[in-house]
């Protein structure tokens, strides 16, 4: 399984260049992609809110459970994530277990997971608060770009 994370109390740069240069009839022009340049994550702090659509492909846990034994389940509804209240973010990918809504085994997938870690006072550790799937890799990288611009 691969993993990589956001460290939400580091100031780490994330994306130094939005732009790209590509070939049009043998030309290579400067393609600027929409917005400005975003050298730091600071500079995103005021939004805090990341909006994950309801699909056929998004899914969805509260309860993580060790060893890749978690099930996911339809995300029915569209939701969003406040991400000022985590602590750390986790992208991992893998084969995962697919639930149906009521929560029966339905089949494995791969996909990529989108963790959202918090800290808990009362137990003095850091636990997983929701898990987000995606079997598009496409829905998954529109989400994760997304996070690394904040």
């Amino acid at each position: 399984m691969e993993c990589e994370d956001i460290n939400r109390n580091s100031n780490h740069n994330l994306l130094t260049d939005s732009s790209k240069r590509q070939r049009v009839d043998g030309v290579s022009e400067l393609v600027q992609f929409n917005g400005p340049t975003y050298g730091a994550t600071s500079q995103y702090s005021g939004r805090s809110f990341i909006p994950i659509k309801s699909s056929m492909h998004t899914f969805h846990s509260e309860e993580v459970k060790a060893e890749g034994h978690t099930l996911y389940t339809p995300l029915l509804d569209d939701t969003l994530l406040n991400i000022r209240i985590v602590e750390q973010i986790t992208f991992e990918s893998g084969l995962y277990h697919i639930g149906s809504s009521t929560g029966a085994y339905e089949r494995n997938s791969e996909g990529y997971t989108i963790m959202l870690w918090k800290y808990s006072e009362k137990l003095n550790k850091i636990f997983v608060s929701r898990s987000i799937l995606f079997t598009s890799r496409e829905e998954y990288w529109a989400v994760r770009s997304r996070l690394e611009l904040m």
